[in-house]
């Protein structure tokens, strides 16, 4: 494997992120035109919509660039997890994980005071509930299958496990910096739980389904903390 292509897997999610989720027409338009005025809540309103969809363009860049960068560097699917082998062992752990973060996130919302809202709860709090389950899915799925590519990219060309962790979350992290710091190191962590799992099962499933059952969870307390 070329030692360039850690890198090459790295360099996916903020591209696609930069690409497809980040960039916003409606934002872009108002900016152009007013500068760093505020938007007024009409403006603000649209942009969430457009956002909303924008998800699935992010997500679709991701899916394309590591497909295409698995055949040029001839990656099994099997490697990066993407196989059914012990399928139920994997679910039930991935399930088991996905309620305890759950439950941590229960105990991290009651130590936090009430105030404005994160900028994640505001996005939530908007659209359908049933569209956000299809954005959580697809999400979970092109997120977790990026992470598992650099985990695997890194190993291969020599990275210590930790280090490969490291380097990897903290890229997922840094891509999320929307939610401000304390969302950020949640996103950091919960990404970690999910390296470590990829590494105990070496499946997608368990990753995927906890990356998944968070985000429902989250989804769940900010529509229903006010």
């Amino acid at each position: 494997m070329s030692p360039f292509i850690p890198y090459e897997a790295l360099a996916i999610l903020p591209v696609a992120f930069l690409l497809g989720s980040a960039f916003n027409p409606i934002e872009f338009s108002w900016a152009f035109r007013h500068g760093l005025d505020q938007l007024p809540d009409d403006v603000r309103e649209r942009a969430a919509t457009v956002g909303r969809y924008a998800n699935f363009l992010g997500d679709g860049l991701i899916l394309g660039l590591v497909a295409v960068l698995m055949m040029k560097h001839s990656v099994a699917a099997a490697r990066v997890g993407l196989h059914l082998a012990k399928w139920k062992t994997n679910i039930a752990v991935g399930t088991a994980a996905g309620v305890l973060l759950i439950g941590l996130q229960r105990l991290a919302i009651k130590s936090v005071p009430r105030g404005r809202p994160s900028p994640f709860a505001y996005r939530v709090r908007r659209g359908s509930v049933s569209l956000w389950v299809i954005v959580f899915a697809a999400g979970a799925f092109s997120e977790e299958l990026w992470m598992a590519f650099c985990l695997v990219s890194l190993a291969t060309t020599g990275h210590p496990v930790i280090v490969s962790i490291a380097i990897t979350e903290t890229v997922f992290a840094a891509v999320h910096y929307g939610y401000r710091l304390g969302g950020m190191v949640a996103v950091g962590l919960k990404g970690t739980l999910s390296a470590i799992l990829f590494i105990w099962c070496g499946s997608l499933i368990p990753m995927v389904l906890v990356h998944f059952i968070g985000n429902l969870g989250s989804l769940f307390w900010a529509r229903h903390r006010q």
